[in-house]
């Protein structure tokens, strides 16, 4: 959830019931600063997704969602994730178009 600090109300939320998109027990969730999109820990899924705010889709994940998540050391999976580090100060979109 994001919430509005005037008003003291939500101004966004994320919920999926169930499927790819559903997260669980999640540990934090950072807004990006180009797109406004939302960066979220999936801690219990073993993954760490990316939020279209517009569209309230998974749009970007690292990790593996399976039962409850596919644990591993190997490029691709993640066994601990309890947080991010964001280069705000990089262009990304510059390798994107390359």
């Amino acid at each position: 959830m994001i919430f509005d600090p005037a008003t003291r109300k939500i101004a966004w939320e994320y919920f999926v019931k169930d499927g790819d998109g559903m997260l669980d027990h999640c540990s934090m969730a950072r807004e990006l600063p180009d797109t406004g999109d939302v960066l979220v820990v999936d801690d219990l899924n073993d993954r760490v997704v990316v939020i279209d705010r517009k569209t309230r889709q998974v749009i970007w994940q690292y990790g593996e969602k399976g039962k409850k998540g596919k644990k591993g050391f190997t490029p691709g999976l993640l066994n601990y994730r309890d947080g991010v580090d964001l280069d705000i100060f990089r262009d990304w979109k510059a390798a994107l178009r390359k």
